[in-house]
């Protein structure tokens, strides 16, 4: 997981906060699978942006939508070259 430029290993149990408008991703290793628990506080309407997501990371939507989509849901991808190393140093 990153959290703002930290690089963060999350084990089984383990738990992250992310802090308002800090840039953060996730994912599990190629070799295993993850499950995930996501708490959204305060309890801000999501669930269309998670059922949205896999389309949107598939690039299967216009990008207008994809912005619309953003906005909407206060959601932006923004570039993490350390992000992009952690996966290509592997």
């Amino acid at each position: 997981m990153m959290v703002g430029a930290e690089l963060i290993t999350v084990g089984k149990g383990g738990y992250v906060v992310v802090p308002p408008g800090v840039r953060h991703a996730f994912a599990e290793p190629p070799e295993l699978a993850a499950n995930v628990l996501i708490t959204l506080t305060p309890g801000i309407e999501r669930f269309d942006y998670f059922r949205a997501l896999p389309d949107i990371l598939r690039g299967e939507l216009p990008p207008e939508e994809v912005g619309r989509i953003h906005e909407r849901y206060d959601v932006h991808f923004v570039d993490a070259p350390e992000w992009d190393e952690s996966f290509n140093a592997g």
